[in-house]
């Protein structure tokens, strides 16, 4: 035991010593630490429900990590001058500080490969004091993770200030491993005892995650020196955030720079190349952990994610900001995923629009086999308002069905364009073609196994009885409303994409008058639609 001690001791020792000499960041953060002892505020234990503590510092009733400069950087702003070409990285802690720090570094400085520095180095005014930033050329890219009412107000008004967001589940869980691998939170407390903490906004570090971003958000918003950055997003598709985040500091690139900044600064490549001080972290720990979405799911309880969900619902209008706690895997094309994603698909690919057949990729009309699904288009119009009126992330809309029926009815205004004329065009194409299949929405309703045969069969995988019967039941609605995991943030509550899944439902939606004027458009142009269509079962 006592062996083990001295050889930690001395290993600590020895990857301090070999920091210092690496990187001037640790330097500058050892002075720091050695000139603000004296300064540093009163120090706490925050103790978790298990009896586990890690140490904090309160500044203006906000919880910080305990750096010895924070309380008196922040006590004494006056020293500090904002720059007009300062970049700020701001945000709750781990939602993407460091991975957009490394993109904005290449931006700037027009680097083709990683920098040697390391964010810690301009972290303020938590870790490093006024006079290092002074010394800095411009334009700096500062970070920090201090709520809106600590942050600096000269460099709210004149500096460039990127906010990047990321779920809070994710973040909580990446922040415990944070916590639980760092050298100075000295935490070795259970996820559970973790969260708990991090729920209490009174508990919390740097403040409620929720109040964080929506105070940010707040000020934020319009405002033309703020970018706005989601973690999701990035995963989804950096490239794309890399080309916002140039466009935004004014400093617009090639294609082939773009296609560098993205390679280079993949979660990947950065784990993997990306030099930092190890004398920050346990054996085996690190600033890069996973760096994926939705690995919260192997750590929440089913009991803390209604807890959470239940404060989420609570405070989600104030936020501004849509929250992505999954990403799914991108196959609505083109409407909500990129060619490049596409292209990273295994073969065979599933992809699905709903676009109109002038909008389709003619080269995958000639291709590929596509499936036509067809609902009676009174059940799909009241199935769209209802769609239309709980998603969060897209629409928005707050009308009445009478309001929403005369805009669907017509064709200048329908999303989508004219159902008539959707379905008239796609059949015009699909009717006789050998690698087109219709089916109607009505027909599975009918006799659900038996469409699951003719898809199988028309796709080339056929299959026993045993696995049709299988099939059925598992994409019954019932099933599927009740199994199916689906992104909680794209919805107001209880909104869901499973709603009734029934035909029929239009009597219950449509005046008299109403069916009477989508009836005299149907029978006009139901001649065009070379297909029958079932109003009811």
């Amino acid at each position: 035991m006592v062996f083990a001690l001295i050889r930690n001791f001395f290993r600590t020792i020895y990857l301090l010593v070999m920091d210092l000499y690496h990187f001037p960041e640790v330097r500058n953060m050892v002075k720091s630490v050695l000139l603000g002892w004296r300064q540093a505020g009163k120090r706490i234990k925050l103790t978790d429900s298990e009896g586990n503590s890690f140490r904090a510092v309160v500044v203006k009733g906000i919880h910080l990590h305990p750096f010895p400069l924070v309380e008196s950087n922040i006590n004494n702003y006056v020293k500090f001058h904002a720059r007009e070409d300062d970049v700020w990285i701001v945000n709750w802690p781990k939602s993407g500080t460091h991975w957009v720090y490394e993109v904005v570094k290449l931006l700037i400085t027009g680097r083709e490969e990683l920098t040697d520095s390391i964010k810690e180095g301009t972290m303020f005014p938590e870790a490093c004091a006024v006079e290092s930033l002074e010394k800095l050329p411009s334009p700096r890219v500062l970070d920090t993770h201090v709520p809106l009412k600590l942050f600096p107000e000269e460099a709210l008004k004149q500096s460039k200030i990127i906010y990047t967001i990321r779920n809070p589940k994710d973040a909580f869980v990446s922040s415990y491993y944070h916590m639980k691998n760092n050298k100075g939170d000295l935490y070795d407390g259970t996820w559970n005892g973790y969260f708990d903490l991090t729920m209490d906004e009174n508990t919390c570090l740097y403040g409620s995650w929720f109040d964080h971003v929506a105070d940010w958000m707040e000020v934020l918003e319009n405002n033309p020196n703020a970018l706005v950055v989601k973690y999701e997003d990035m995963k989804r598709d950096l490239k794309k955030e890399v080309r916002r985040i140039a466009e935004f500091l004014g400093y617009p690139k090639s294609e082939e720079v773009y296609e560098n900044v993205t390679t280079k600064c993949s979660f990947g490549h950065m784990k993997k190349a990306k030099k930092e001080p190890k004398s920050f972290w346990k054996p085996g720990g690190s600033m890069y952990r996973k760096g994926i979405v939705g690995d919260w799911k192997n750590h929440f309880t089913v009991a803390q994610n209604e807890k959470f969900n239940t404060i989420f619902n609570e405070k989600q209008n104030k936020l501004r900001v849509s929250v992505d706690f999954d990403i799914k895997e991108g196959t609505m094309f083109p409407e909500a995923c990129a060619v490049e994603s596409l292209e990273k698909l295994p073969s065979p690919r599933v992809l699905d629009t709903h676009v109109p057949l002038k909008l389709f990729p003619e080269e995958a009309l000639k291709k590929s086999k596509i499936i036509y699904t067809l609902r009676n288009p009174k059940d799909a119009f009241v199935s769209g308002y209802y769609h239309m009126k709980n998603d969060r992330s897209l629409v928005g809309y707050e009308g009445s069905w009478n309001g929403f029926f005369e805009l669907f009815i017509n064709e200048n205004t329908s999303v989508y364009g004219s159902w008539f004329d959707h379905v008239a065009d796609w059949m015009e194409v699909l009717e006789n073609n050998p690698n087109a299949l219709v089916v109607k929405y009505e027909d599975m309703k009918r006799d659900l196994k038996k469409e699951v045969r003719r898809v199988a069969e028309f796709l080339g995988y056929p299959k026993s009885e045993e696995v049709y019967e299988n099939v059925t039941k598992k994409c019954s609605f019932g099933h599927m409303k009740k199994a199916k995991k689906e992104p909680k943030s794209f919805w107001k509550p209880g909104g869901s994409m499973y709603r009734k899944g029934i035909v029929g439902d239009w009597k219950n939606h449509f005046t008299v008058a109403q069916n009477e004027k989508f009836n005299t458009i149907f029978n006009e142009k139901q001649n065009k639609l070379r297909v029958s269509v079932d109003f009811e079962l």
